[in-house]
């Protein structure tokens, strides 16, 4: 596809930026396609999807890659460097390096594709739809090539379930080991397939699971698989598929944390929302019995303010309070050390922790950073005023927690990111370039300077170890729509119906 057959829709200007004036663009971008979407791939560089086709862009040179005028839309097979790309002629599995089809989900056999369950970490994706003879027919394929690995037709064809062969999809679902997948599917229980045959194991209705019809998080741990729900928890033994326990018991809150530990199931709970996605505050640390869900130990009837995800170190529990960082021995739930800290400025709540060398613990939200020595001595305490009013501070602050529970369940749910071990190159490059990345913070903050007229904003990148910033771009509008790359510290901003770049200045 000729790149000028896009190209039309953007005019390229490429900018020269004056000496360390990190307000000059990289280059920039004018549009006059409708933009749908925009983000980077997996390579680094940028897709965009307009009304006209899927462009890609290098983020710091601006320059087309390629283009893509047969694609309406796309979804990015996370994890890998693959994406599912809607055509004229039907879905597609394209190569998001170079713009080529690898090949069409048509090949499969499909009358009608439904969706898709991508298992990066296995090399096999699960295509779910129907065909001329069956309502609902998954097909596991390896998604770089397209082969076959098996079909299975039979999931929904006994008569008791014909019903609902039609309407069933995954909403969830868990690789529990190297050859099996637990299944959660609409309408139904729960299923396990063998990975390399496709083989049903076995299906658990969902009358036999508390009729149970949506599963917040699956996770598996010696030999059992755990399903949260609710403010409520069950136990199913996965080699046999048969239920072992269902508390009875409800938490104060949904489970936002689970581990398996040498002294049973640790669970973390925080808060719940309401219809106006207000938070109300029920923190809990809890450990169970694996094998009959009884509670070993609970702060339910304590006065515990933990606010953060915890971190789990030889046989104790650190985790960061409402006004301080305290230790509990994790066969008892004793307190082992406590220490005090200021409330985080702007009303925010501390969500995260990070270890580093030396046994210095980095406590952080959405606008506040402290990092403390191994004694629990304050080594910087880092306060960025959020744009506009603290409200916003604590929506994000909210957000960041419930991201930090959501981590721990990354391997079950859908969209949880994986990198696949890869043979390209380019591809593993760019993921150690993201780990080495992570040594910092991003925060968005109203800019201190009070000369600024209008006002202006800015995302500043701070060293963790350090404390320091080290780069700063800036923005006239308070909720700038932009995507970060961290492994190169190029920003895409999209703004006036333009794209442009900025890159932050290099790290001392």
């Amino acid at each position: 596809m000729p790149l000028a057959a896009v190209i039309v829709a953007l005019t390229l200007t490429v900018v020269v930026p004056a000496p360390h004036a990190q307000d000059a663009p990289l280059w920039r971008e004018t549009v006059s396609a409708k933009v749908e979407s925009y983000d980077y791939s997996a390579f680094g560089s940028l897709l965009v999807q307009l009304k006209t086709g899927l462009l890609a862009l290098d983020p710091e040179t601006g320059k087309h890659l390629w283009s893509r005028l047969d694609v309406s839309g796309y979804g990015v097979l996370s994890g890998t460097s693959f994406g599912v790309a809607e055509t004229a002629a039907g879905r597609t599995v394209v190569d998001l390096e170079s713009g080529q089809d690898r090949w069409k989900l048509s090949s499969l056999g499909f009358s009608s594709v439904k969706d898709i369950v991508l298992l990066a970490s296995r090399d096999l994706m699960l295509v779910f739809g129907e065909t001329t003879e069956n309502r609902h027919v998954m097909v596991a394929a390896r998604y770089e090539s397209g082969e076959v690995v098996w079909k299975q037709p039979g999931l929904y064809s006994a008569p008791a379930l014909a019903s609902k062969a039609h309407k069933i999809k995954y909403r969830r679902w868990l690789s529990d080991t190297e050859h099996t997948v637990v299944l959660d599917p609409t309408d139904d229980g729960l299923i396990r397939l063998d990975l390399r045959s496709g083989q049903l194991l076995w299906r658990i209705a969902k009358t036999e699971l508390d009729g149970e019809e949506d599963f917040s998080a699956l996770f598996a741990a010696d030999g059992r698989i755990y399903g949260t729900y609710g403010k409520r928890l069950l136990a199913i033994d996965a080699e046999k598929g048969k239920v072992l326990w269902i508390r009875k018991e409800k938490f104060p809150t949904p489970v936002f944390q689970m581990a398996s530990t040498s002294q049973g199931l640790l669970l973390r709970g925080a808060y719940s929302l309401d219809g106006n996605g207000r938070a109300s505050w029920h923190p809990y640390l809890a450990l169970l019995d694996p094998a009959t869900g009884a509670t070993k130990w609970t702060t339910e009837k304590s006065e515990f303010q933990a606010r953060s995800s915890f971190l789990l170190e030889d046989n104790a529990i650190v985790i960061a309070l409402e006004k301080g960082i305290a230790t509990y021995d994790l066969a008892s739930g004793n307190v082992l050390t406590s220490v005090t800290m200021p409330e985080f400025a702007g009303g925010e709540n501390p969500c995260c922790l990070q270890r580093f060398e030396g046994g210095r613990l980095l406590v952080w939200s959405s606008q506040n950073l402290r990092m403390f020595d191994q004694s629990g001595k304050p080594l910087y305490s880092i306060y960025l005023k959020p744009p506009g009013s603290s409200l916003l501070a604590k929506v994000a602050s909210t957000a960041l927690v419930v991201a930090a529970g959501a981590a721990s369940y990354a391997a079950a749910s859908p969209g949880g990111r994986y990198y696949a071990p890869t043979g390209n190159p380019v591809l593993t490059a760019r993921y150690k370039a993201t780990v080495n990345a992570e040594r910092f913070s991003y925060i968005f903050t109203e800019a201190a300077d009070s000369d600024a007229k209008p006002t202006r904003f800015s995302l500043v990148r701070i060293d963790k170890e350090t404390g320091k910033e080290t780069g700063r771009l800036w923005f006239t509008d308070r909720s700038p729509s932009f995507r970060l790359d961290p492994a190169t510290g190029v920003a895409v901003v999209f703004e006036d119906n333009a794209f442009f770049a900025m890159r932050f200045s290099p790290a001392n």
